[in-house]
Parts: C-alpha cells; structure tokens; sequence
C-alpha cells in the first residue's frame, strides 16, 4: 500500500533562515486550500516546480508566466501562506500546531487576506492571490465547513503495541484523502519541522514515511538520515530514533462534526478523569483508538476539576502532563 503524491516534488529552500516550521506549515496549509477548491490546482504538473527553490526569498513571481494556470496558482498560495506564517512566528522558531491554529482563527474571521505582506509585488499579480483566497473562503462559509489541528507525540509504547492503530486511525485518514502531516522534533540538538507527504508499506509491514524537507533538492546526510532530492524516506521507527516524534494534522470537517467531536472529547476528559491511575502512554493510546488521532480537549470544566480536589489533597495527586511542550 502506498499513499503518495506520484508526480514531481516542488520543493523548498529556507537557506539559512532558519524557518523550517514556517515551510513545513505552508505546505500542509496550501495542500489543504487546494483540496478544499481543487479546480483552481488540479491536474497537478511541474512547470512551477523549479522556481520554489528560489522563489520564497527572491523574487517570487519573476517567472511565473512560465508556469501553466494551476502551477502558477499553487505557487501564488505557497509563497503567501508562507509569508504569512513567517511574519507571525519569525524565522528561528515556530511550533506548527501553533500555526495551523493562527490560520484557523483567519479563516473563521475572515482574515486571510493582508495586502501589507505584498509589498513591492505587482499588482495583477496580488489581486490573483486576492482571488484564491477569496474562492477558498467562500467556500469554507457557504459550506459551513473548518478545519481542526491535533498533535501526537509517537513513543515506545505506541511503536510496540499499537503500530497499527497509529498507521491506520492517524496516519492513514490524512494521506489517503490527500493531505500532508507536519512531522516534528529535535533533530541533532535542533528543532526541525518536516512535511509528511505519503507513505509506503514494506513486505514486513513497517511503514516507510515520504517525507519533504526545506533544504533544496541537494543530496545530503544529517543525522545519519539522507535526503534525495529533498526527500527523506525511513521507517517510522528510523524517524524516532534520530527524535522526530511529534505528528501534526490538519483536517477539514463541518461545523456539526466540530460540535460532535467536542462533545465526544469533553465526555473522554469525564471518563479520563474518573481513571487517575492511567500511565501516559495508555493516555496516548486511548487518545489514538477513541478520536481517530483527534486531540482531546485537555481543559477541564470547573466542576471537574473541583470534585478532583476534594477527592485528593495536593500532595497525594497525580499530576498529569496535559500540556506538551511543542518543538
């Protein structure tokens, strides 16, 4: 089984900016803009593929007449989207939960288009962002559609006894319907963010991820891992070795299935609260087989957390990581 994108990789180069989170979430954003109004992007070609090693830093549409519609059309989105991510988290960190959350809140506000960022850039070619953006929120709204981020952080226990539920109830409903996952971690030493674009499965049944990078399509090797043409492709187990842990997705669902899904994850919260003596890796996994990979709101409600109070004095109470550090 393999769920990949089978033509040409467009990929980036953040030189020595240091914002791998901003390309990484860029491109997990766009691909789902272009899910969302596939008319605008599809059938995918590589006319464009080219000027993304450039295009972010210098001048971005210097070319884009080369480009066929959609090729130009995806290439207006990336550089804006990445523009817009970078402006807001800066070049030397970011977390890319943090970012699919900050385009969530535009969409819903309506915001997702600023001119301020197109400074210098001529004018046809801001009022064709204008249009994509403005196609895509009318979509969303006439719709009444939104998109949700969730995390999960793989760990040994996850990679031992629940392999498959990870592939098959996180992984698997992203690919497969053609969305990328942000793949994170501490690389060496350093925050890196990646973008999972597919996956294939070997004879053994392990899962070898696809994985883009934002070096260029230079061959390299870092941490004993080799990109190929900007492209890293190891096992899951090889990407936790070397601390890339942290899987993040970005999905689109109706405003019904959000209310659904927030009642399911308060009534998760009321049994997990009940359950005090779990270990975290049971927390992980039952965060995996109740929601799909979907986070659980990790806020309790007043009453919740009052009636743990009384029920334990502070010194005796366990206190659970509720909140993960993102890298």
């Amino acid at each position: 089984m393999s769920r990949a994108r089978s033509n040409s990789f467009s990929v980036t180069n953040q030189r020595t900016n240091g914002d791998c989170f901003a390309h990484a979430a860029a491109r997990i954003i766009v691909r789902a803009i272009k899910l969302t109004i596939p008319d605008l992007f599809f059938p995918e070609d590589d006319k464009c593929d080219e000027f993304y090693d450039i295009a972010v830093i210098d001048n971005p549409f210097e070319r884009i007449t080369e480009c066929t519609p959609n090729s130009a059309n995806s290439l207006y989105l990336y550089i804006y989207i990445y523009k817009l991510i970078a402006r807001e988290f800066g070049c030397n960190s970011g977390f890319i939960f943090d970012c699919f959350n900050y385009f969530i809140k535009l969409v819903e506000n309506n915001e997702l288009f600023d001119k301020t960022l197109l400074v210098g850039v001529e004018e046809h070619d801001i009022e064709q962002i204008r249009h994509l953006l403005d196609m895509f929120l009318t979509h969303i709204h006439a719709n009444n559609l939104t998109f949700f981020a969730t995390f999960i952080k793989l760990n040994e226990v996850i990679l031992k006894d629940h392999y498959e539920l990870f592939v098959t109830n996180y992984l698997d409903p992203s690919l497969s319907n053609g969305y990328y996952i942000g793949l994170s971690g501490s690389f060496q030493g350093s925050p890196h963010g990646l973008t999972i674009i597919g996956y294939e499965k070997t004879e053994s049944d392990k899962v070898t991820l696809i994985v883009k990078n934002s070096w260029g399509k230079k061959n390299i090797t870092f941490n004993g891992l080799t990109q190929i043409d900007g492209i890293f492709r190891y096992t899951l187990d090889e990407f936790f070795s070397k601390g890339l842990d942290t899987f993040t997705i970005l999905l689109l669902e109706t405003k019904e299935d959000r209310e659904k899904r927030k009642r399911d994850e308060e009534d998760s919260e009321n049994e997990d609260s009940e359950n005090e003596d779990s270990e975290n890796e049971d927390s992980q996994y039952k965060k995996i087989k109740r929601t799909g990979g979907k986070k659980r709101n990790t806020k309790k409600s007043r009453k919740s957390r009052k009636s743990k109070k009384t029920r334990k004095t502070r010194k005796t109470r366990k206190i659970r990581n509720t909140k993960k550090k993102h890298i």
